[in-house]
């Protein structure tokens, strides 16, 4: 396309040069010719371009074109496929290690003496104590020093046959009194 412009306008200069033409009269081409030039220019840019390119003609340009880019949204969708099951396993490997983790300090706590119900509050205050020098062992050990309530309770032992048993609390003979029973003895008359 530059080259068609440097040709018109050599062309332009020379028709305008008064000394080339000795008989002071500018050559006018009809618009036809001119349009034909251009395009005649044009199409030559066009087919040294496609030389260059090592292309025979246009049709065959836009082919190559249209399968490069197809090429490429393929690899590139494979790509993406790629890197979402890498993402996915990657966040299921993170899922299961953390899972590991919980349970092996839930057994920990358990080997320490800690209720069932209790061991995951007690790894959650257990993970606060955790360093470089102190190891889960060590935290939850601190852990239920600290809170001793969160140790298993002693199993009461049921007493032998033929042995007295003894109990806290209030004792009363018989059932025990209903709502209603409680009420006839508030109000009843007092002997």
């Amino acid at each position: 396309m530059s080259e068609e412009l440097e040709n018109q306008t050599t062309n332009q200069e020379q028709t305008d040069d008064p000394a080339d033409n000795p008989g002071g009269e500018e050559k006018q081409l009809p618009q036809s010719q001119v349009n034909a030039l251009i395009a005649k220019e044009a199409k030559k840019a066009q087919e040294k371009l496609l030389r260059q390119l090592g292309v025979p003609d246009i049709s065959n340009a836009k082919d190559a074109l249209e399968k490069y880019k197809s090429l490429q949204d393929e690899q590139k969708t494979e790509l993406q496929r790629a890197q979402e099951l890498a993402d996915s396993a990657t966040k299921e490997k993170d899922s299961l290690n953390t899972r590991i983790e919980s349970l092996t300090a839930e057994i920990a706590a358990m080997k320490l003496g800690v209720s069932g119900e209790n061991t995951a509050d007690v790894v959650v205050l257990a993970k606060n104590y955790l360093s470089d020098d102190v190891d889960l062992e060590a935290a939850i050990t601190k852990v239920v020093e600290k809170y001793p309530h969160f140790k298993e309770a002693k199993k009461v032992e049921e007493p032998e046959p033929g042995k007295p048993t003894f109990t806290k609390g209030t004792h009363q003979k018989g059932a025990p009194l209903t709502e209603l029973d409680k009420w006839k003895d508030a109000f009843a008359p007092k002997k």
